[in-house]
């Protein structure tokens, strides 16, 4: 990867301010120059005379640039410190209103049933997309579970959920949910010690270790819906994940499950 140098950087981050790419050309350009005139300012920054004096006029209303009433007309940024302060705050104003604006959405639209729900009782099948709305996903249905939750994940990802989840599992045992949890172990490493004395005395919390490759990683919720993520990276909100309550699919992962759980394996005292 080719590094950048100061210059493309600093344009880089006036954009992230806000800042088209040819107003953090002209206004950066400017600010090395100290004053200048328009045909200087086009001329260094490589953007036409036209383009230039529409973005000197919207860098005017910013407040980065101070025009000078002399002859021929020259053109003044402010200090480049001050200029990303002037910057900083209109993003942040900018992003409070924002914020405030999708605050009254979800308001206005909180009582609209969500579109790819499983919970109408219809068989269906969703490709969820990697990222937060399927860490949400998995999240909610988590806290809602009422009987069971069987899984089978990587072990670095089971690390993370044990800390992550720990709070989470605690509530669940204490209203009767069963967690059933098939680790890889590649490598004959142990469980982790971060978990918890109340999930490792608790019955209805089993950890098992799978000893070779696992083929995709599962979550069963009550019996009811599935998970299922075939790509191998160790954080499964890095990848997709087919979500469905087909009872056909339902029947064959929940049975793949039992396989491989009641298959003699090393289990953790938990």
């Amino acid at each position: 990867m080719v590094s950048m140098t100061i210059t493309e950087e600093s344009i880089q981050t006036l954009m992230m301010l806000g800042l088209s790419f040819s107003q953090s050309k002209i206004y950066f350009n400017l600010t090395r120059l100290g004053e200048a005139t328009v045909n200087t300012v086009s001329k260094v920054s490589d953007v036409d005379r036209g383009e230039t004096y529409r973005v000197m006029s919207k860098l005017r209303e910013y407040g980065l640039v101070e025009k000078l009433i002399v002859s021929p007309i020259r053109f003044k940024a402010v200090p480049l410190a001050e200029g990303l302060t002037i910057l900083l705050t209109r993003k942040k104003r900018e992003d409070q209103e924002i914020r405030q604006k999708a605050q009254k959405m979800i308001v206005n639209f909180a009582s609209v049933e969500h579109g790819d729900t499983l919970e109408t009782g219809e068989s269906r099948t969703f490709l969820v997309p990697s990222g937060e709305h399927l860490a949400n996903l998995m999240h909610e249905r988590l806290v809602a579970l009422k009987e069971s939750y069987d899984v089978v994940t990587f072990f670095e990802e089971f690390e993370r959920h044990s800390s992550e989840y720990q709070e989470e599992y605690k509530k669940l045992l204490s209203r009767g949910v069963k967690i059933r949890l098939i680790i890889e172990n590649l490598t004959e490493r142990q469980h982790p010690v971060a978990l918890s004395k109340m999930l490792q005395r608790n019955p209805a919390f089993k950890v098992k270790f799978f000893q070779g490759r696992i083929p995709a990683c599962i979550g069963i919720y009550d019996s009811q819906e599935v998970r299922i993520s075939t790509a191998r990276k160790t954080d499964v909100y890095a990848v997709s994940a087919y979500w469905s309550n087909n009872l056909v699919l339902l029947t064959l992962t929940q049975s793949y499950f039992e396989v491989i759980w009641n298959r003699p394996a090393k289990s953790c005292p938990v």
